[in-house]
């Protein structure tokens, strides 16, 4: 089993997971129909395997058969949007999210396996319904007073990051699968992005994983050891951050928006842009989070490393590593009919537009760059034209919102669609449902754009 699992991964760059990781998790779905476990992808690649495997014969006999996996958070929505409630005014009964797809599964006839994934904290609030799912039983009573039987070929997973608001009643019904961190490792996640990279990026792949090994580990050693962070943060995290913005800058070889990947003219600086590309990722993911004082050490070991690997296109001596922006001839923001240009660094505000303030204009209109304010814009623009989702953390007067609605509305692409919503302890989950109906009583996105 294991070695069948692991080939799988293998083949299909599931990198990320421990083959004897999901042989563990697959002998407990064995003999559990309710599971606790605390790592996403475990359970998408088990998925993936016994979904490829399809036909052929378990141990114990029996074919394996595709696997369907819906993911639900139930802390998400209200006890009536789970299960089903009555109408008040209309004394209609309309069925919940889980009962419709607990519906959907009984009627179904055939013996594919259903996993249901309930995302978020185990607690009382709305795992009291589910005892009867839990136990023997094996049913789910609705307030209607109707009885769904659940099917053998259906499972219950709970992922969670721990049970502190789990009751022992709960704990007690369900099997428990652990991931520990530190089992993992940092470098698995690197090679899974390094296996996902563009073909036509294949004779670099050396010299990225070369400036990884020589910046991202060594950096994490360093932001652990003797930086303070003002926001705490975790590896993984820091890493994802790496990839995010390493991601960007590669990005257009992939054909970024329906373009074609940059001309061979464009793709002759690659060499030497791999070496400014990594050394600015590292600076905005190991070194973002840090204070003034680690941030001065940060620019003395990221400086170590550029001269002591003989690096091309170093930060410039004046300043911080901080102060400055990477121009990449053009390779990113590619124009037609353009002819790249030496790349360089430049500081943030070299290329900001004086501020025309007239008599007329209010004092809470009146908005004034700084280094800050255009660094985090020029940040936050680079991760949405990645698609990668941002989260902007500081204190209450610091400038978010306004950082935020600025680079927003101004200098966008045109398939960025700006929606500002204010969320309060109160906001629930249909207030921040901004849709455009297109067909009656379904709700999706507007066609060719993306809600992040």
């Amino acid at each position: 089993m294991t070695i069948a699992f692991y080939t799988l991964i293998s083949n299909s760059q599931k990198s990320l997971i421990i083959h004897y990781i999901t042989s563990d998790r697959f002998e407990i779905k064995k003999y559990a129909t309710q599971i606790h476990f605390f790592f996403e992808q475990c359970y998408q690649v088990l998925k993936e395997a016994c979904t490829k495997l399809k036909g052929q014969l378990q141990p114990s006999g029996k074919p394996f058969t595709p696997v369907f996996t819906y993911v639900l958070n139930p802390k998400s929505v209200t006890m009536g949007q789970l299960y089903g409630e009555y109408d008040l005014n209309t004394r209609e009964w309309t069925d919940g999210i889980f009962s419709t797809l607990l519906r959907a599964g009984i009627a179904a006839a055939d013996l594919n396996k259903r996993w249901y994934i309930f995302d978020g904290p185990v607690d009382a609030v709305w795992i009291e319904n589910m005892n009867t799912v839990l136990d023997d039983n094996k049913k789910l009573c609705l307030t209607s007073g109707e009885i769904m039987k659940i099917l053998p070929t259906m499972t219950m997973m709970f992922e969670v990051d721990n049970l502190r608001v789990a009751s022992p009643a709960t704990v007690s019904r369900c099997g428990m699968v652990y991931l520990e961190p530190e089992d993992l490792g940092l470098d698995s996640l690197v090679n899974c992005w390094l296996k996902q990279l563009p073909k036509n990026m294949a004779e670099h792949i050396d010299g990225i994983t070369e400036l990884t090994r020589q910046f991202l580990l060594p950096g994490l050693k360093i932001l652990r050891s003797r930086l303070r962070e003002i926001v705490s943060t975790v590896d993984s995290g820091m890493i994802q951050s790496y990839i995010n913005l390493m991601d960007f800058r590669i990005g257009p070889m992939a054909g970024r928006d329906g373009k074609p990947p940059p001309s061979a003219i464009f793709q002759q600086l690659i060499p030497n842009l791999l070496s400014p590309w990594a050394a600015f990722a590292t600076v905005w993911s190991l070194g973002a989070t840090s204070d003034y004082n680690s941030r001065l050490i940060f620019n003395e070991w990221v400086r170590e490393v550029q001269r002591k690997n003989h690096h091309s296109l170093p930060f410039p001596e004046d300043g911080l590593v901080f102060d400055y922006r990477l121009h990449d001839g053009g390779f990113t923001d590619q124009i037609d009919g353009q002819d790249p240009i030496p790349p360089k660094w430049y500081k943030w505000l070299d290329d900001v537009a004086p501020i025309n303030i007239t008599p007329e204009m209010k004092f809470a209109d009146i908005e004034v760059p700084t280094m800050d304010s255009v660094r985090s814009e020029t940040l936050i623009g680079y991760l949405l034209i990645n698609n990668s989702d941002i989260l902007c953390v500081g204190p209450t007067g610091s400038g978010k919102t306004l950082t935020i609605t600025t680079k927003l509305s101004r200098n966008m692409p045109k398939k960025f669609i700006c929606d500002f919503i204010t969320f309060s302890a109160r906001t629930t989950a249909n207030q921040t449902q901004v849709q455009q109906a297109r067909i009656y009583n379904i709700q999706i996105p507007i066609q060719e754009r993306k809600f992040k």
